[in-house]
């Protein structure tokens, strides 16, 4: 569980700095990562659609797992593997 406590404090950490970037009211929001920064984007999408902000599209490349979030997310997820 501790890789997942840390996935959800920086996916908080980052999702409140995306929002002082772009205020909210400016999206949607586009987000995208590799690997584990991948599981990061995902989780960075649920904070910001359960805080009632529109996320569009999140990239994952050469995800480290493959979690399957699309039942609980509103927003299109392309996986895809770069190291080939």
């Amino acid at each position: 569980m501790r890789g997942f406590s840390l996935i959800c404090s920086l996916a908080k950490a980052n999702a409140a700095d995306m929002l002082t970037v772009q205020p909210p009211g400016n999206g949607p929001y586009v987000l995208g990562g590799h690997s584990y920064g991948g599981a990061v984007a995902v989780e960075i999408a649920l904070l910001l659609e359960s805080w009632g902000h529109e996320v569009g599209l999140v990239l994952v490349s050469s995800p480290f797992c493959l979690c399957t979030y699309s039942k609980e997310l509103d927003a299109l997820i392309i996986m895809t593997d770069l190291s080939v």
